[in-house]
């Protein structure tokens, strides 16, 4: 977090997931807790509701490739930016080895 602190840059969104969408198999147990990997996407222009951000299905690159549609999660907007937010590089970006939370005994509020 201190990292975050010493960046001029940022973009603040409020978006929704529809958690009903989310199949269980996509959540995932980790050190700290139980995780869902999405893909967020904000557009310069909004949508015929007034939204400009997506959370979607991250998708292999196979399916990218072979053009599979996205599954959308939820949607909203951005509420701020400041127009200096960088990219990280892909060598710093992880690749998440975790294990999927099983359907019975799991911890999510929802069940």
């Amino acid at each position: 977090m201190d990292n975050m602190k010493k960046n001029n840059g940022v973009i603040i969104m409020n978006a929704q997931i529809k958690i009903n969408q989310v199949p269980k198999e996509k959540y995932y147990k980790g050190k700290k807790g139980t995780y869902l990997n999405v893909v967020v996407t904000a557009y310069e222009n909004p949508d015929n509701f007034g939204q400009n951000v997506t959370i979607t299905e991250p998708q292999s690159q196979e399916e990218r490739e072979a053009k599979k549609p996205k599954n959308y999660w939820g949607n909203g907007n951005v509420v701020f930016s400041s127009g200096n937010v960088g990219v990280i590089p892909k060598e710093v970006v992880t690749d998440y080895k975790a294990e999927p939370v099983a359907s019975e005994n799991n911890d999510l509020p929802w069940d």
